[in-house]
């Protein structure tokens, strides 16, 4: 090979170190060896950026190895190779491998907060996401405060080397310690992950958000309630509709739900896209996973596919026993909301489910719940009837958890039994009891909340009837005041 052409060679490996400058940690030395019998043999050394893992091969007719602390890179056709000796705080492949293995066969929060403790300052990026998701898995212990603690700081260390699948799984598993009411990331350190999952998705990494990052970022983000920017969002979106095909049933819930309850601006044809995918594999959802989904197209006030709505009926009748009370307070509330023509054997399916688990429901879930079948024009029957008494006796053993919302829900419910033919006169003796004994304070949360009617079409002017005598209760209610 010629001089010039091995200059040329020479030139090309200049700039691959200079793009290794961009990815290692605290110093590094730079020495060039040259094939046998050349005369230059300069060195340099310099300054970058901290403990990045050395990706691969780059660039064509370059190759590239980590062995022993120390970067080759090698030009294959002239025999040039520049050697990077790595800083101290730099970790190889083998051993960041094997940090894993071992933060992975941790057995409880004391063992795992030991080894972090010893070893965190070793860390690669890739060490901490095993560390934040093990620690998530574990049962709960005494250092579990020790544990977020050591693990916060690291976070912000190794920040800038995350990529898609690590933002997305620390995130995921500081909501799921907040879930659990457990010690986990910080407000700020969230954040810190949020704007972190915009620079990913901004970049032009090879490894891309991919289905499950995004509804696991979407769904962490809605449960630690923390802010998400427009741009975020939009960025977000775009991404989902690009790979829509690829979404399980588990990644359309997550993201429809994160979304919903992050309150951010849904884009029509994501919604579209995700309906559309909730059809094609509608047989494999479970009964969460529908629950949530209606509830997020609820909450973000989408048109819904009608044929989505047939599909995700049928599937939660193929499920029914599965369901439990928040998912059928969800699943019933959203259809309410949407405006849906609930299928018959739906609603025997879900009131026969709800009797049997009467006992688990929270106060929204019963006040969602018999909201819900006031808006369905629920005929009188022997199951509706039970469905009334059980929730009545579980409703005054929760009397003090009410919120305003659950109140004003259930005056909704009480009126429609006061105005229905069938219902009148009829209220199980438990549900007469609420009535009379809280009767009075959910007429005054109804004046308060002042709530719109649902987008159902059916039973339009009972609706009509609740909503006036509602008005006229509240205006009556503010003249006395």
């Amino acid at each position: 090979m010629s001089w010039q052409k091995k200059t040329a060679v020479f030139v090309r490996m200049l700039t691959t170190v200079a793009i290794v400058l961009l990815l290692l940690d605290e110093s590094a030395s730079f020495s060039l060896l040259p094939p046998p019998g050349a005369m230059l043999r300069p060195q340099i050394s310099c300054n970058a950026p901290a403990g990045r893992i050395w990706p691969g091969k780059v660039g064509c007719g370059v190759g590239t190895a980590l062995r022993n602390n120390v970067a080759y890179v090698a030009a294959r056709q002239s025999g040039w190779t520049v050697g990077v000796a790595l800083g101290a705080g730099a970790i190889t492949l083998d051993e960041s491998k094997r940090q894993t293995e071992k933060i992975q066969r941790c057995r409880s929060v004391r063992e795992l907060a030991e080894f972090v403790t010893e070893y965190g300052g070793r860390f690669s990026h890739v060490n901490l996401n095993a560390a934040w998701m093990i620690m998530a898995r574990l049962p709960p212990g005494d250092e579990d405060g020790v544990l977020a603690a050591a693990l916060q700081p690291l976070t912000r260390k190794l920040l800038g080397k995350m990529v898609a699948r690590q933002v997305a799984n620390t995130l995921h598993s500081t909501a799921t310690l907040h879930t659990a009411g457990r010690p986990r990331a910080g407000a700020e350190v969230v954040q810190q992950l949020a704007s972190r999952s915009l620079e990913v998705l901004r970049s032009t990494l090879k490894v891309p958000f991919d289905a499950q990052n995004i509804a696991n970022t979407m769904w962490a983000l809605g449960k630690l309630d923390a802010k998400v920017s427009p741009e975020l969002a939009k960025v977000m979106q775009v991404r989902a509709i690009k790979i829509a095909p690829t979404f399980t049933g588990q990644n359309v819930a997550n993201l429809m739900w994160g979304l919903a309850t992050s309150g951010v601006e849904v884009d029509p044809e994501l919604a579209k896209a995700m309906q559309k995918r909730a059809i094609e594999i509608a047989p494999a959802f479970n009964e969460q996973q529908v629950a949530n989904l209606m509830w997020g197209l609820a909450t973000l006030e989408v048109e819904v596919n009608l044929e989505l709505s047939k599909a995700m009926q049928d599937r939660a009748i193929e499920i029914a026993p599965a369901f439990k009370s928040q998912g059928i307070s969800n699943l019933m509330w959203g259809l309410a909301t949407l405006g849906v023509v609930t299928v018959p054997e739906l609603a025997k399916v879900i009131q026969g489910q709800a009797i049997e688990i009467a006992p688990t429901f929270s106060a929204q879930n019963v006040a969602n719940l018999m909201w819900a079948l006031a808006c369905f024009d629920t005929s009188y029957s022997p199951v509706s009837s039970l469905v009334a008494e059980s929730m009545a006796v579980r409703l005054l053993s929760l009397r003090e958890q009410l919120s305003v919302k659950d109140k004003s829900q259930m005056n909704q419910w009480l009126l429609f039994c006061d105005l229905h033919p069938e219902w009148r006169g009829q209220l199980p003796m438990s549900m007469q009891k609420v009535k009379e004994e809280l009767g009075g304070d959910f007429r005054q949360a109804f004046a308060l909340e002042a709530p719109s009617p649902s987008r159902l079409q059916v039973g339009e002017s009972l609706v009509a009837s609740l909503l006036f005598v509602g008005l006229a209760m509240i205006l009556k209610t503010k003249s006395f005041n």
